[in-house]
């Protein structure tokens, strides 16, 4: 009598997990595209706010830009548009000395696919552009690194980290909002 009552038990239970996780994983399907994984940043050189926007369920993400600490995302705001991939990567060059200009540096051709431009004139430049980098040796590797008195920023790893360049070196910017 024991072995039915573990039986029948048994044959009620696995089906309620079952459901269960499915209920679960409905819920998260439908929970997920309203959830946004954003991270902002002040560049003080620049006088600007950056934010990074990872809408889940889209192949795409996006980095916006901003005088004003409040925005969001919209066709009134300046924004790239990229593509989500780990292996994208590309920079931002600032000049203080002409605060309404971004440069866009995408050295592999491909992580940006759309500009929105509004307030600022976004503009595409290639690293090796010589007026705006220049090659130096760092680490044993050449590298080319923004000349003064731009500000250079990396954004990589699928909008997860950005750097900043000071002094030819990197350093990893924290968001304003954590």
């Amino acid at each position: 009598m024991n072995k039915d009552r573990k039986l029948a038990l048994s044959l009620v239970l696995l089906p309620l997990t079952v459901l269960g996780v499915i209920g679960i994983a409905f819920i998260y399907v439908l929970i997920a595209p309203f959830m946004e994984e954003d991270k902002q940043y002040y560049v003080a050189e620049a006088e600007m706010y950056i934010k990074l926007v990872r809408p889940p369920m889209d192949k795409y993400g996006y980095v916006l830009f901003s005088k004003d600490s409040i925005f969001s995302l919209s066709d009134k705001v300046d924004y790239l548009k990229v593509h989500k991939s780990d292996v994208s990567s590309f920079g931002l060059l600032m000049n203080p000395n002409q605060l309404n200009e971004i440069i866009v540096v995408d050295q592999r051709g491909w992580s940006v696919v759309f500009i929105n431009q509004v307030k600022y004139k976004i503009i595409r430049r290639s690293h090796e552009d010589t007026l705006l980098f220049e090659k130096k040796e760092i680490g044993g590797a050449d590298a080319h690194v923004a000349k003064y008195p731009n500000t250079s920023i990396t954004i990589d790893g699928y909008l997860r980290t950005v750097y900043m360049e000071s002094n030819d070196h990197l350093h990893e910017m924290n968001p304003i909002n954590e």
